[in-house]
C-alpha cells in the first residue's frame, strides 16, 4: 500500500470521506441537515468534514385509557392472572396505553392534540393526557 493510500485511509477513519482520486479535495457539496466544513484530518491531507446540526427534538408521552363505564377484558384478566399469583388486596384494574413520541421542536401541543384524536386514542371509548417529557438528544 503506497503512502497517498495509507493516507486517504487514515484520512476516511477520522473524517468519514473518502477522497476522490482525481482530485486533492472534495467538492463542496451541500447536503440537507449538514453544513460543509473544510478541515485538516491531522496527517496533512485535506479533506471535507461535515458538522452536522443538531436538531432540538421533543419527547412527548401519551397516556392513552379506556372511559369509566367501559369494560376493560384485558383489565379483568390481569387482575384475574394477579389473584391467580396469590397477589391479595388488588381491586381492580384498568390497562391503557403509553405511547413516546420523539418530534421535532417545531411541532406544537395542538398538532400532537391533533395526531391524539385522529389515530392514536379512539375517543369514543378512551381518554387521552399529553405529558411533555424532556428534550430527546438527537
Amino acid at each position: 500500500m503506497t503512502e497517498a493510500e495509507q493516507s486517504d485511509e487514515h484520512c476516511q477513519s477520522k473524517t468519514g470521506h473518502k477522497r476522490d482520486s482525481l482530485s486533492a479535495d472534495p467538492p463542496n457539496v451541500a447536503v440537507p441537515g449538514k453544513e460543509p466544513v473544510n478541515a485538516l484530518c491531522g496527517r496533512g491531507s485535506r479533506h471535507m468534514r461535515e458538522r452536522i446540526r443538531e436538531p432540538v427534538i421533543m419527547k412527548y408521552r401519551i397516556l392513552v385509557t379506556l372511559k369509566p363505564g367501559v369494560l376493560d377484558p384485558q383489565g379483568k384478566a390481569i387482575h384475574h392472572a394477579l389473584e391467580g399469583l396469590g397477589f391479595d388486596g388488588v381491586d381492580d384494574v384498568r390497562a391503557g396505553k403509553l405511547i413516546e413520541l420523539e418530534v421535532a421542536d417545531s411541532v406544537g401541543q395542538p398538532e400532537i392534540e391533533e395526531m391524539c384524536r385522529k389515530l392514536l386514542a379512539n375517543t369514543v371509548i378512551e381518554n387521552f393526557r399529553i405529558e411533555a417529557a424532556e428534550p430527546a438528544r438527537a
